[in-house]
């Protein structure tokens, strides 16, 4: 008897696992082959990259027919928040590459994962502007100093940095939260590494005058665009946007004694990854010409490799004098929490 029962049991699992393999049959019976073979680079990066205005389904369109592989693409509002995506275990081994990552970050990346290495490069080919910025297991593909744009002949720009915080500019600059956007940690170091121990009580002074603290760029442009600021932190190749696309060369940019910060735009593949070869391959796609040249008129930021731009509007932009921030070795914005509280 008990022989039997155990015949039994065996053929009945055998039936169930045949009618559960025969129905998933029968829903997948659609379904491409292909989705079962082809290899998929998982990929994070920030939405205005990956926006029907920006560069990225391009390149990623490219990528996958030359490579025959898929392209899952995970993104954040704005690249200051991909560190914070990784920070969730299931993310970060999720991920294959990671595209955004501004240059402020990578020593709390480093910090908080660990990185593949990334195949030797031809570096010579490089725009010296970013050369001595390769760091480690990061590759840059993009980058622009930093300043404010305005709207010429309403008002004269700020001539120095301090002119920000006079009474002229009340509630009419537009700047982003450093604790979650990338240029607003670029605006905050920048803001430290002029005036160091007096770094507090300058912001005191600017609050006054700062009209809102968004979240992204794009937010803070955008209140730009409606005019409900005079002044953005913003990049000085957003003039490229105007002058080239809107024909409007009203928009300038303030240009100031003490130098610019310059945000680099990297891409780094965590050792986590599944399909590190494909990152890699991507990583060597972003730095060929066509996608440099693509990544500078959709992403409107300066391209990595010598000779891109010439000829181009980005050619025509003011060559501001820019200073390398010193960044601090831990992230401490509690002077900016004080002056702007959540």
């Amino acid at each position: 008897m008990r022989n039997r029962i155990v015949v039994f049991s065996i053929i009945l699992v055998s039936v169930i696992f045949a009618l559960l393999f025969a129905r998933a049959v029968h829903l997948n019976r659609g379904l491409p082959y292909s989705q079962f073979t082809e290899k998929k680079l998982r990929l994070l990066t920030y939405s205005t990259f990956m926006a029907a205005a920006g560069p990225g389904a391009e390149i990623v369109k490219r990528f996958k027919r030359e490579h025959g592989c898929e392209v899952e693409i995970t993104t954040t509002t704005d690249a200051g928040l991909l560190l914070e995506r990784l920070k969730i275990a299931q993310v970060a081994a999720s991920v294959d590459l990671v595209l955004g990552l501004d240059g402020l970050y990578l020593h709390f990346a480093e910090a908080q994962t660990q990185w593949h290495p990334v195949p030797a490069l031809a570096r010579d080919k490089w725009n010296p502007a970013v050369h001595s910025e390769a760091a480690g297991a990061f590759v840059p593909f993009d980058w622009s100093p930093m300043t404010f744009i305005y709207k010429q002949g309403k008002f004269e720009p700020p001539q120095v940095f301090h002119d920000l915080a006079r009474p002229a500019w009340r509630a009419q600059i537009a700047l982003q939260d450093p604790r979650v956007s990338s240029p607003g940690l670029q605006f905050f170091y920048w803001v430290k590494d002029l005036m160091g121990a007096g770094s507090a009580d300058f912001l005191r002074r600017l609050q006054p005058n700062v009209q809102s603290v968004s979240p992204s760029w794009a937010f803070s442009y955008g209140l730009f665009k409606k005019n409900q600021a005079r002044l953005v932190f913003s990049y000085v190749t957003s003039l490229a946007y105007h002058w080239g696309f809107d024909h409007d060369r009203s928009f300038q940019a303030v240009v100031l004694p003490e130098g610019h910060p310059v945000q680099v735009e990297y891409v780094g593949i965590p050792a986590t990854c599944r399909e590190c070869e494909l990152a890699e391959a991507f990583t060597r796609t972003l730095l060929e010409p066509w996608a440099q040249q693509l990544i500078m008129q959709k992403n409107f930021m300066f391209p990595v490799l010598k000779g891109v731009e010439a000829g181009t509007i980005f050619s025509e932009l003011p060559a501001l004098k820019t200073r390398a921030l010193v960044i601090p070795t831990s992230r401490d914005l509690s002077e900016w929490d004080q002056v702007f509280p959540r």
